[in-house]
């Protein structure tokens, strides 16, 4: 297979359980493109990120059965390409601090949840998710949050990736 035109990942999170559909995609992308992976989250409070918050990237390879249980951190890099970067900053305009973020590592794709809003709300307030693209200047991978969580256990094959 061929590179993917991509070679730095940001997934911004802020750590709800609905962000995972987002977070699979993330991991998947990188390893298909043996990209760098930024987990990014932005704490408007200005709060310590404790590391454990992290969405966890071995445990998703290990339920995938791509690195065996117990594997240490630098296997995900070593066996599968992927250089995984978790980093927690302070700002209060997520927006604004997830694009200048991406600019700051190169980052060349955005992966991200969008949360349903009406029409109307979103015309009024705009949206967060479009507000991060613009800034990034990455293209930008949306997916909208489920009214059911999905599985995580099985990962996209990567031939049917939309890109």
């Amino acid at each position: 297979m061929d590179r993917l035109p991509f070679q730095s990942i940001v997934y911004p999170t802020d750590f709800s359980l609905s962000n995972g559909a987002a977070f699979a995609h993330a991991v998947r992308l990188a390893i298909a493109a043996r990209s760098a992976l930024h987990i990014l989250h932005i704490d408007e409070a200005g709060a310590e990120t404790e590391q454990n918050r992290f969405p966890a990237v071995r445990e998703l390879l290990t339920q995938w059965q791509m690195l065996e249980p117990g594997a240490p951190p630098e296997a995900v890099e070593f066996q599968l390409g992927v250089n995984v970067v978790k980093t927690a900053l302070a700002s209060n305009d997520v927006a604004q601090a997830v694009g200048a973020y991406a600019e700051r590592h190169s980052c060349d794709l955005l992966v991200m949840m969008t949360h349903e809003s009406n029409w109307m709300r979103r015309i009024l307030n705009g949206s967060l998710a479009e507000a991060t693209a613009r800034l990034a200047h990455a293209p930008a991978l949306f997916l909208r949050t489920a009214r059911r969580a999905s599985s995580m256990r099985t990962p996209a094959r990567s031939d049917s990736l939309a890109c």
